[in-house]
């Protein structure tokens, strides 16, 4: 209801919904506790900083009362609400910084176990959304600790399956917004991990017509069949959001970092290029031609002409193909605006 009915539910509902969600986070069972905090995320995506304020104090309380349990599901979920109030409540969330961002980061040097990646994950998400919430000047003591804390996590995710991953993307993200040019010496630890997800290549499967997708391919692990024919055509989707997630990312580090981002023109571009034709997700498509300007006008702005006409040549190409036999109308007009930007980046 939070979601479907807002802003409505919040602005005339509030002295209501908030008081009883407060009193759910204390319950005395764990999972009523859980889903009270899962609903403040919703409830809290749609407020108004005003309609939040004065139950900060008590939500906090409540919130951080809930990272005692002893159960892992109750950590997590009140880890992932302290970062939705965070977002919520921008420099407001000063109050509070002193007393959660010590525990987030005890929580990813102490929690380092192979059952706990889910919450070092939440952890990080919820450190980073708090520390661009309360700006560079409060973060700036903890910076050096948590880019440490991130760097080591990263060089330990070595499972595909490791939740870490994810967090480990969209954490470094926001600490770039956060360090803007200050950023640029953690992209070595960055960009391998995003250059291997955004290069992957999809996971098919095919079985025939009688067999049951399920016995191997679980839904669960993000598989998705089709039937054509008398045989069964399957993809594993969840390894397309990855890709598509780490080819923004990257047109991201390139369009924020400029120069810094000179050594990775290559191999990004290389990647970037035939993803054009990438017809399995449309968002990998879209993302890579919004990358691709960015990409280039690192190139331009390090003043290197013929590096620049190098890359051209085969990019003018690639786009000339691509939009000479694309039926997709949306994705045309995504790919000519794209054009556009980097003919102009290319200039005469």
């Amino acid at each position: 209801m939070s979601t479907d009915f807002a802003p409505t539910l919040q602005e005339k509902h509030a002295s209501i919904a908030l008081p009883r969600l407060v009193n759910a986070m204390g319950d005395s069972h764990p999972r009523v506790q859980a889903h009270a905090a899962a609903a403040m995320v919703n409830f809290a995506e749609e407020a108004s900083k005003a309609t939040l304020e004065p139950f900060m104090d008590t939500l906090l309380e409540r919130l951080l009362a809930m990272l005692s349990s002893e159960r892992r599901y109750v950590q997590e979920q009140a880890i992932t609400t302290i970062a939705t109030l965070a977002e919520n409540a921008q420099s407001r969330f000063v109050k509070y910084y002193g007393t959660i961002m010590p525990m987030l980061l005890n929580v990813l040097a102490q929690a380092t176990d192979s059952e706990h990646r889910l919450l070092r994950g939440k952890a990080m998400e919820c450190a980073t959304f708090i520390a661009v919430a309360v700006g560079r000047d409060v973060f700036g003591p903890d910076s050096a600790r948590l880019v440490e804390l991130l760097t080591a996590a990263q060089h330990a995710v070595a499972d595909a399956d490791d939740p870490q991953a994810s967090y480990l993307q969209q954490a470094w993200s926001r600490l770039c917004t956060l360090l803007g040019a200050d950023f640029a010496p953690i992209l070595p630890v960055v960009m391998p991990p995003l250059i291997k997800a955004a290069a992957q290549q999809p996971e098919f499967a095919v079985l025939e017509h009688e067999d049951d997708p399920e016995a191997d391919y679980s839904a669960e692990d993000g598989w998705e069949f089709t039937t054509m024919g008398n045989q069964q055509i399957g993809i594993r989707t969840t390894g397309l959001e990855e890709k598509f997630e780490a080819i923004e990312l990257i047109g991201f580090y390139a369009r924020d970092l400029g120069a810094a981002f000179l050594p990775f023109v290559p191999q990004t571009l290389e990647i970037m290029i035939p993803l054009f034709k990438f017809y399995y997700h449309e968002g990998v498509r879209t993302a890579a031609a919004a990358a691709v300007p960015h990409i280039l006008a690192v190139v331009r702005d390090a003043g290197d002409t013929a590096a620049l006409r190098q890359a051209w040549g085969p990019i003018c190409e690639k786009y000339i193909s691509v939009l000479d036999g694309e039926e997709d109308d949306v994705f045309a007009m995504q790919l000519f605006s794209s054009f556009a930007e980097v003919v102009t980046i290319v200039g005469e």
